[in-house]
């Protein structure tokens, strides 16, 4: 499950922000190694926008997990860290456990693949009603390298109806690949 940890913060030309994941009991006891995917949003079109990071030893010795990304537009710094959770509060006890356990593993012959997606919503700085964000799933058995994406867009409300357009999107290995541009429609409120 992830949790946004804060707003972004903007100061002297540099953007920051915190993202939390809370490992479920499965994500600990796991043997394998574990990454974190991170798809960054509102970055100039044909820039990359996701990066993978292998944070096995992060999550097995608590180490510290750096990377660093430069291009002639910007410089991305991740850092991963160790956190243990106190819980001062009710908050925790109230967590979807379907969620938080919802696994697919995949085993050939011995060796065995867990996969877990975690789906975090992050209000990025261009949404609004007319531009909401992409809703995007994972293709069975393809989860690693293929999803499906639906966006809505031209969202206009209007006295007695709700009007818009539909386009679906497909990426591979997290790129985007194709746009079908499904029609647009008129909806009674």
């Amino acid at each position: 499950m992830m949790q946004d940890g804060g707003s972004l913060r903007h100061n002297h030309n540099r953007y920051s922000d915190s993202t939390v994941i809370r490992l479920t009991k499965t994500m600990k006891s796991h043997n394998g190694k574990v990454y974190i995917g991170l798809r960054f949003f509102d970055l100039p079109i044909g820039m990359q926008d996701y990066i993978i990071v292998d944070v096995t030893m992060v999550i097995e010795n608590g180490m510290k997990k750096k990377l660093e990304m430069i291009t002639e537009n910007y410089r991305l710094h991740v850092h991963v860290t160790k956190e243990m959770e106190t819980n001062y509060g009710l908050q925790s006890n109230h967590i979807d456990n379907d969620t938080m356990n919802a696994t697919t593993c995949k085993c050939v012959r011995k060796s065995c693949e867990c996969c877990m997606t975690l789906n975090v919503v992050k209000i990025g700085l261009n949404d609004f009603v007319r531009n909401p964000p992409s809703f995007c799933l994972s293709l069975p058995f393809l989860k690693e390298y293929a999803n499906v994406c639906l966006r809505l867009y031209n969202l206009e409300f209007r006295q007695e109806t709700l009007d818009g357009c539909i386009e679906l999107g497909a990426e591979l290995y997290h790129v985007h690949v194709a746009t079908v541009h499904l029609g647009c429609f008129s909806l009674p409120i």
